[in-house]
């Protein structure tokens, strides 16, 4: 009889949960199999489509005649063995790219993709820009003068710094005469 370590028998039990764990998470992951129905698949195929006569409603959602219309004619498709990329070519030719619930990706559609992330972009750079600007034209070592510290005194109401930094300088210039 062989004799295992503790190291050993505790390896082989967290391989085996492991295995354990990992085939129940591939047979839950797999399909069940069972085929979709009909009205799934007519439910599913509108639900791409948008109803032409409502705003923001698609042909699974809108009671509409016109969405009526187009789940009848996908169903009747459907019987009559066309894949979905027939039909959905058949319902672009006869309502024209609009009628997608999702707008196409080429073309002059792209631009509905692509212009919120140049517009975001575009205002970040100028972000950018500006402050960068700005940190240029500001200058931290500058000293205010006598006359900026008068005008800032003036607007708030008080003068008492100017004031006596005049007095000083007349007394000085006095005192030197």
């Amino acid at each position: 009889m062989i004799k295992f370590s503790s190291k050993a028998k505790l390896l082989f039990s967290w391989i085996i949960l492991i295995v354990a764990i990992a085939s129940s998470l591939f047979i839950a992951s797999k399909p069940s199999g069972s085929p979709v129905g009909l009205n799934q698949k007519v439910a599913q195929l509108s639900s791409q489509f948008r109803c032409p006569t409502c705003i923001g409603l698609n042909a699974e959602q809108s009671n509409a005649s016109t969405a009526r219309a187009i789940r009848h004619q996908i169903k009747i498709d459907l019987e009559h063995g066309q894949s979905p990329a027939q039909i959905k070519s058949f319902l672009l030719a006869h309502y024209g790219p609009m009628i997608l619930m999702k707008p196409p990706t080429h073309g002059l559609s792209a631009i509905v993709w692509i212009l919120p992330f140049v517009v975001v972009i575009g205002a970040i750079a100028l972000i950018t820009v500006a402050f960068r600007r700005w940190k240029t034209q500001s200058n931290p070592d500058h000293v205010p003068t006598l006359e900026e510290i008068g005008i800032v005194e003036k607007a708030l109401g008080t003068s008492s710094f100017v004031e006596t930094t005049l007095e000083q300088n007349s007394s000085s210039m006095e005192s030197k005469i």
